[in-house]
């Protein structure tokens, strides 16, 4: 396994959160979170495409969230306004994504594989 010293994949400020905040990363699922600040905004979750060899190096990366809170289980718990993916399956021509709501649920949305590569390019 190939370590790095630092991250190697780092959002932008404000790029995917409704609010502005600290920066967000990507998890192995190739969904990216971003944050707003002391709870300002809403962390919502964007997609990231990888290079499959050096995944390090992103290709490209959507420009408006493929997820943020909406329901009511979204948007009230213990910390308000969060959803957070934590793994994908692959299910052909979707992706079963699996993600923290709150930070009191966890729940599951079906998502388009073509409509996140479209949002990624």
């Amino acid at each position: 396994m190939r370590r790095f010293s630092k991250d190697v994949v780092a959002g932008q400020v404000g790029l995917w959160s409704s609010g502005g905040g600290s920066s967000g990363g990507s998890s192995g699922s190739g969904v990216g979170n971003d944050s707003g600040a002391s709870g300002v905004g809403a962390y919502s979750a964007g997609a990231l495409l990888l290079d499959l060899d050096e995944p390090h190096h992103v290709v490209g990366k959507s420009a408006e969230p493929i997820l943020v809170p909406e329901t009511d289980f979204e948007r009230e718990g213990f910390v308000p306004n969060v959803v957070f993916p934590t793994g994908a399956v692959d299910r052909g021509d979707t992706l079963l994504v699996y993600y923290g709501a709150a930070d009191t649920v966890c729940a599951v949305a079906e998502l388009s594989k073509a409509e996140i590569l479209a949002a990624a390019r």
